[in-house]
């Protein structure tokens, strides 16, 4: 399925239009906001990077696109997800899409890889998505509908000897919302990339 196929059915399920995008300052997450905002999407856009978010920005409202709410948190911090979340369920009156996007690296051999490199990389990787999912499940519930996706690199199952940690492989099912509102909090939901 091409781009444009992919968009039409989405703004076809969610007519109002309102995506919460991570990782939005570069590289996939830029590209996901300024091909949601040149469509019309009412749109959150998250970075640790202040002026990588400002430009972007200025990309979707210099492509005709309504001017996003920016929120320079980092994923890994439960508290600042949750009131950049409330915040921009405020202003949307509620949110359709939440792309979990933001993930960090680094390379090297795996045995100098120091422990808190580690950490670094399970807290903003793993539990950036956590967080996200807690953010705005809830929301996604009380509405009765919203997707989460979560995105990886093809470092989370490509490998090599000098691979240092990476991104986890990790989505969420296109009905996890409902299985969450079924089911006891979050395993049945998950799924493990192999």
């Amino acid at each position: 399925m091409n781009a444009a196929r992919a968009l039409d059915i989405l703004e076809a399920r969610y007519p109002k239009r309102r995506a919460f995008v991570t990782g939005a300052a570069s590289g996939l997450g830029r590209s996901l906001a300024l091909r949601l905002g040149m469509s019309g999407w009412t749109l959150g856009l998250n970075d640790i990077d202040a002026q990588g978010l400002d430009d972007v920005a200025l990309a979707v409202t210099a492509a005709g696109g309504p001017k996003p709410e920016l929120f320079v948190f980092d994923v890994a911090d439960a508290d600042a997800f949750g009131a950049a979340a409330a915040a921009f369920l405020e202003h949307g009156r509620g949110a359709d899409l939440l792309f979990n996007n933001a993930g960090i690296g680094c390379g090297g051999l795996f045995l100098d890889t120091p422990l808190a490199d580690w950490r670094e990389v399970l807290d903003v990787n793993v539990l950036g998505v956590v967080n996200g999912a807690r953010a705005f499940v809830p929301a996604f519930l009380r509405q009765r509908s919203g997707h989460v996706v979560n995105v990886a690199s093809a470092a989370a199952f490509l490998r090599s000897p000098s691979s240092r940690p990476t991104r986890p492989p990790k989505r969420l099912s296109p009905r996890c919302p409902r299985r969450f509102a079924r089911s006891s909090p979050a395993p049945e939901c998950m799924s493990r990339s192999r």
